[in-house]
Formats: C-alpha cells, structure tokens, sequence
C-alpha cells in the first residue's frame, strides 16, 4: 500500500518497523537466578581484570574464595606479565557460571572448642571450662561463637561472639576453613580457643574441598563444676532405683484416687432427732462425702423463718472418726491420731437409715441424690428397692393464725392502696399495668341503664322509674362511673350519681369486669340495682372487634347457639310458622318480638344477643326496637 494514502479510519496499513521494538533484557537466568548481563564484555573482562591487579597489589585474600589467608602470588614484573594476568583473570571470571555466595548458600562448619575461665569467688571450684561451637559462614567468610545454654551454670550464656569477618592475626585477610585444625589453638580477639572436633559435614568438606584429612575428635575435659553436676545425677539415679518402699506406693494410689474420682461428692439427707431434750426438735443436715480423699462435711439445712443462726457449717470437711476422740488436755499421740484416721467413716458405711455418729450426735440417712444411686448402684450392685426416701419425724406445727384483712369502712382512697397499710408496715403504692393503660388510655363502654329496685328487693319509687342513667366503663383504670342527665319534667336535678370508682359484686370481692356489662345485664351500685337497656355504637364496634373476650357480641357463637336450640324438625316449623304467619303478614320482626318468639319456644338470648343477630343482617342496627328482615334471619339461621 501507498505511504501517499491518508490516514483515514480504516485505510491505514500494517508495518512492523513502525512499531516499538521489546526492551533489551538486563538480567538473565541461569539455575534459577538472575545474573546481569553486559553489553560490553570486553570492558566486562577488562574491569575484572583491573580489580584482580588492584587486589594482588593491596594484598587482599577475598580471591581466596573465602577459605582462609593464603600467601598471595607475586606482583607481574612487566607491563606485558600484567596484561596477561588480567587477561587470564577475566577469561576466569567469565568461565565462572554461579557466584561463590549461591555455590555456599546455608553450609556452615562447625568445629567444638573451649577455652578454660578462672573463677574467684567460689570455694567449690576455681577455674570453669566453656564449651563453645565456632561456626564458619561459607557464603561470605564470617565466623561466630556460639556457647551452647546449660541449666544452672549460673553464666550468661549463647552468643559468644557475633558473626562477622575476623582478621586473622598475621594481619592480612579473615580467619577461614584453612585455619582450623582439631587439637589446635586459635584466637580470636585475645581469647584462645582449643579446637577438639568437628560435625560430620565439616570433616567432609575439609577432605573434599581442601584435602585435609582431620583428626579424631577429643572429649571436652573435666572441671570442678560438670563433676559436681555428674554427682548429683548419679545420686538421683540411684535413688531412682531403689525398691519402692510401702509409703510410696500408698502415696501413689492416693493420687492415682484423687485425679480419677476428683469432684465426685455422695450427697445424703439426714436428720436428727432431738425431740426427747428440752425444746427439742426435728434438725435437718445435708452430708456430702468427697470420694477423691475420703472426707465429708455436714451443712445444716434451716427451714424459712425458723430463727436459727445460719452457720456456715455443721461439720467442717475431715475425715470423721467412727468414735468420738478422747478430749482433754493431753494432746493425742501419733498412734492415736493414726488409729483414729483408720477407723473413720467410708463410702460403704452409708446406706439409707444408716445412724452416722458425728461427735455425739446421731444423724439418721433418710434420702440421697441421683448421682450417689448411681455410684452405688454401679460400685455397690444396689437396687431401687434400697433407695425409697425415709420418712422424717414431723412434730406438732404451732398454731398460726390466719390473716384477717379488715373492709375498707372509711371508703377514702382504693383498696388496693389503704391494703398496702396491711401488707407492709411502710406502705408504699400499689403497682399498675402501664401497658393496659397506656393501650386503653381514653376508651370507655356506654349503656343506658334504668333503676330496678333497691339492693334490698324493696321497689323503687315511682318517680325513679322515669329516671335514665348513663353508666360507663373506664377501661385504662377499670373503673365505672354513673351519671344522671337532666330532665326538668322529672324534678331530678341530674348529674353525677357515682363518682369514678371500682365496683366489686355483691357479696364478693370480685370486681365488675368488661365482660360483666352487656345489654340486659344488671348492675349493683350504690345500693340500687340498674339494668343496661341502651348501648352505643363505638361499644358495640369494640365489643365485635374483640369477640374472643364478649362472646354475646360474637355473631357465629349466637348463630351457633340458636341452631343449636332449634334442633329438630318440630322446632324449626315452629319457630318459622311464628316467623311467617297470617296474623304477621309483614317481613320484618323487630328485637323485642324476636326475643319473645324464642321465650315461647323455651329458647333464652339475652337481649345483647338479639342485638348481635339484628347487627349481623343491619350493621347500623344497636337496641331492640330495630326491625330484623325475616328472610334474611331464616337464611343466616340456615331455615329458608
């Protein structure tokens, strides 16, 4: 393609030598390492050279491969013997593939020395003899002493010296392989070290790479302080093989019993009887007996309110003697006290009605944990049979009278509050559900009621039949209050006629409950019997809303309940015949004749009922005097 065509998108040709050539490489890999590469191997060569000539003039021994001074070879004498030597040189350097420091990577000599030191200051001993391992770096020449740790030599001990390239003593180059030589001396900075072995790889590399063959190796020698350590141990192990005597092997059965049966407690009931003393009575005690040594204790268990100081413990934990130890000024002997540990109390004296002597006092087993059946039923081969519980002597409980809380006469405050003045001697006041109070804050069920006739049964009078009261029901405090509303034509003035308060039913305790107030029911207050006739609508939706709690309001339960009363043939035809006759020609029955067709028929829905039916075929419907479509009944009822 032409170099004349534009470069349009699309139109522009391919050419190699446009495009950027790869970088030339600085490094190249041989065996895994990088090794740099120079372009010029000629000034590669010449530079090698040049260092080589400089180091033979400056007397440096790093061409020695790090294995220690050597002589040096003589300076060249000529121009042309130089020029020929950095010839060779470089040809070496170049010929060499891997550097010195990855040929020796991690190979270290090791060779065993010591040197003695004088001790002073003590008058067990007066010279030590520290065993030090010198170590010899390949890699780059180093060298460090390392004295090995010793327990309880009382020296500092570890690294002897740090690693790094030590001069050797002529002056001239390090201290290297050639240098070391067993049975040898060696110093390193004034110290002399004698050389006595070397480890299995250094002996191989001397013979393989230097072509030295090393000496045998020599035992470290003896000083004052290892022989009073070889004493010691030779003493411990005779006494480790001296016959077990019987005091050890009891010592090892008890521990043997202590981590096999640690935490592992029988626990028995128990009682004493201490009735035939004066004041006397029944005592009960707990006995718990540790079976990882053989001990026991025994706590007292103290009935509520029964006066007693509650000591911690009855018994503290030992081993109980089966006698009760003479006491007495003499203190007991060693025979004595070993007799009295022989004789005490062990797991299979304990049995259900066993009589356990504790210093004088009898107590008597009389019931034991689960985990104790089970110990003795494995260790023992017991049964159920001789784990039924005793029964405890009871003894005649003193008269307690009862508490009698006296009525709140005076009327001031609740009762809930002047109890607190019974209950405690400061009183302080009751509790109350905030929650309910808080959900029922503002709620209150409203009926109509009328006055029936005094608490007493005499009749009320005439003027009070006329009278209507307005009876509400405080869910947030329970509460109930009574007001009257003005009608000039009566002559009442009207208003309040019970003042927010706690109702309770006649001849109980009990208080009047929402469930209580419903259309018919009657109310006791005051003296005077009312009977709810009226209910407004938020009641009514309150009370359908939570039917669990008014069944009356729930209208499956009266369906439910009507069916069932109606159950037959004859009843049914009975019940629709009232329904539809020729002496009711209309479609429609209002609450009260409902009400009177079922109490013909033996058939008894209080009047909330009726209205729940009303409200299931007409949901505006809320008192008797509303009109219930008789077909639509019939079908609720299943009788169309």
């Amino acid at each position: 393609m032409s170099r004349k065509v534009p470069f349009l998108p699309g139109s522009r040709a391919y050419r190699p030598e446009e495009f950027p050539k790869p970088k030339p490489q600085l490094f190249r890999y041989r065996d895994g390492l990088p090794i740099p590469v120079d372009q010029d191997s000629r000034y590669m060569a010449a530079e090698q050279a040049a260092a080589a000539l400089a180091a033979a003039s400056l007397g440096d021994s790093s061409s020695t491969a790090f294995m220690g001074a050597q002589p040096l070879p003589a300076s060249p004498s000529t121009p042309a013997a130089a020029a020929a030597s950095a010839r060779s040189t470089s040809g070496a350097a170049c010929q060499s593939s891997t550097p010195q420091w990855v040929t020796y990577d991690k190979k270290v000599l090791r060779f065993y020395a010591f040197f003695k030191e004088g001790v002073d200051d003590s008058p067990e001993e007066n010279f030590r003899v520290r065993r030090c391992h010198i170590l010899i770096y390949l890699e780059d020449g180093s060298l460090s002493v390392v004295e090995p740790k010793e327990d309880n030599s009382g020296l500092f001990q570890g690294t002897f010296l740090k690693r790094h390239k030590v001069v050797h003593p002529s002056g001239v180059g390090s201290i290297g392989p050639r240098d070391m030589a067993i049975d040898a001396d060696i110093t390193l900075y004034a110290r002399t070290f004698h050389i006595i072995g070397c480890d299995a790889f250094t002996r191989t590399f001397m013979q393989a790479e230097l072509s030295r063959t090393m000496a045998l190796d020599q035992p470290f020698p003896s000083d004052p302080h290892s022989q009073l350590i070889a004493a010691q141990h030779a003493r411990e192990a005779s006494r480790m093989h001296r016959p077990i005597s019987a005091a050890q092997v009891a010592k090892a059965q008890s521990a043997h019993k202590f981590f096999s049966l640690d935490r592992k407690v029988l626990e028995f009931m128990a009682y004493w009887d201490d009735t035939d003393s004066l004041f006397g009575d029944v005592r009960l005690y707990k006995l718990q007996y540790y079976l990882s040594d053989d001990t026991m204790e025994v706590v007292e268990v103290l009935p509520r309110n029964c006066g007693r100081d509650p000591f911690p413990k009855f018994l503290r934990r030992m081993r109980l003697p089966r006698d009760t130890p003479m006491t007495g000024a003499r203190p007991p002997t060693n025979e004595e006290r070993e007799r009295q540990s022989k004789s005490a109390y062990n797991w299979q004296d304990f049995r259900l009605g066993s009589r356990i002597q504790v210093f004088d006092r009898i107590l008597i087993l009389y019931d034991c944990d689960e985990f104790t059946q089970q110990w003795y039923r494995a260790q023992a081969g017991m049964t159920d049979v001789d784990f039924v519980p005793l029964q405890v002597p009871q003894l005649d409980q003193p008269y307690q009278p009862t508490m009698t809380i006296p009525p709140n006469v005076l009327g001031i405050g609740s009762e809930e509050d002047t109890l607190q003045n019974v209950y405690q001697l400061t009183p302080k006041p009751p509790r109350s559900d905030f929650n309910h109070f808080v959900q029922n804050d503002g709620k209150a069920l409203r009926f109509g009621g009328k006055l029936l006739r005094q608490a007493d049964g005499s009749p009320v009078e005439t003027a009070d039949l006329e009278r209507k009261f307005v009876i509400s029901y405080h869910l947030a405090e329970d509460m109930i209050s009574i007001f009257e509303p003005p009608f000039k034509t009566l002559g009442f003035e009207g208003g309040k006629f019970l003042e927010r308060c706690k109702l309770a039913k006649p001849g109980t305790k009990e208080r009047y409950r929402p469930q209580d107030l419903y259309l018919g029911a009657r109310l006791v207050a005051s003296g005077r019997i009312f009977e709810l006739q009226e209910v407004d609508m938020y009641t009514l939706k309150y009370m359908e809303a939570y039917r669990r709690l008014y069944p009356l309001a729930d209208s499956n339960t009266v369906v439910a309940k009507l069916r069932a009363n109606l159950a037959g043939p004859s009843q049914e035809s009975t019940f629709r015949t009232a329904l539809i006759s020729p002496a009711t020609p209309t479609t429609a029955v209002t609450g009260q004749q409902l009400q009177g067709i079922l109490a013909r028929q033996n058939i008894q829905l209080a009047s909330q009922e009726i209205v729940t039916l009303a409200r299931l075929l007409n949901p505006l419907a809320s008192s008797l005097s509303d009109t219930l479509d008789v077909l639509n009944l019939l079908s609720a009822l299943g009788l169309s």
